[in-house]
């Protein structure tokens, strides 16, 4: 039986950049929730079926733009499509991606919530952006397999970092169920959230900057050493419990 250790993503150098800065959590963010990356998605079997869903959120921004609205930042963009322009036609020209992680970074930075659906894999890179970011996730992914995947979990309290939305293609069939739940967290005083995602970053996830993804990976690797039988786990656990999204309260 294989027991992996899940490492983290590494973060986009202008994330990784913003978690040091003096508190970017405390900033304006007008932008309830956020999303950049590409809504029309042509997969193979091979690939997650989760990320081949993701058209399913423009009907979901149709719904938070009804009453009450939202204010969201939505943009449908493709690196793979980008890339084939450059296949036969000279030399590769990086402004546009340039412009475009720029362009979104700063999106980042000035929204509350930024959703994460599932990728190619079940997790992505936009978890460890939004965390360092200041962006709390909205994972939009199935429970079981996201979880599972979730990078350290013995040595993160993951519960209180993120918040579950249901699965792409529960979207499908509850777009409004769906609205109204990011309604409500949108109401809520998530800057505790906000400043412990940050921070578990710092401390966990950062590829390029201190000791701290070194000591998770040991500690993890501790945990799994102990010959003592370990306490129930909330995040190895994986019930459909209140304490798998943070602020109990909720």
């Amino acid at each position: 039986k294989v027991n992996p250790i899940i490492l983290p993503y590494k973060a986009s150098p202008l994330a990784e950049a913003s978690a040091w800065e003096d508190a970017p959590e405390e900033r304006n963010r007008p932008i309830q929730y956020m999303f950049h990356g590409d809504l029309k998605r042509k997969c193979t079997p091979a690939q997650a079926a989760e990320g081949c869903k993701r058209d399913l959120i423009l009907d979901l921004e149709d719904e938070l733009h009804k009453d009450p609205k939202l204010n969201t930042s939505f943009n449908a963009f493709s690196y793979d499509k980008l890339l084939k322009r450059y296949e036969y036609n000279g030399p590769f020209k990086p402004d546009m991606f340039r412009d475009h992680q720029t362009f979104s970074h700063s999106k980042r930075m000035r929204s509350q919530f930024c959703l994460i659906p599932s990728g190619d894999t079940p997790t992505s890179r936009r978890l460890c952006d939004a965390l360092a970011s200041g962006c709390i996730p909205v994972v939009m992914a199935e429970f079981d397999t996201y979880a599972i995947n979730l990078p350290f979990q013995r040595t993160i309290d993951w519960r209180r970092l993120l918040f579950f939305a249901g699965s792409l293609p529960c979207l499908k069939n509850h777009v409004n169920a769906t609205a109204d739940y990011l309604r409500s967290i949108a109401k809520l005083d998530v800057s505790s959230v906000r400043k412990a995602g940050r921070e578990a970053f710092r401390r966990s996830l950062s590829y390029t900057r201190g000791d701290g993804l070194v000591d998770a990976l040991m500690r993890e690797v501790t945990a799994r050493l102990d010959p003592t039988p370990a306490p129930r786990h909330p995040n190895t656990a994986l019930q459909r419990v209140a304490e798998a999204r943070p602020l109990d309260a909720v």
